[in-house]
């Protein structure tokens, strides 16, 4: 489940995966194990097309 802690990490590392591997704390890395991270980038991008205006009501 996506919690607001867990958005404010991906946004903390800007949902870039390797950069969160890399900088991410050890309790940041423990908070989100249970997140599908490919799942959450293809969330990103509907939102990111809806806010564009970029996609159908259908």
């Amino acid at each position: 489940m996506l919690t607001v802690a867990k958005l404010a990490i991906l946004i903390k590392y800007h949902w870039d995966y390797r950069r969160f591997n890399k900088q991410g704390l050890p309790e940041e890395k423990e908070l989100l194990a249970d997140l599908d991270l490919h799942a959450l980038a293809e969330l990103l991008q509907d939102l990111t097309l809806y806010h564009k205006n970029l996609v159908s009501n259908e």
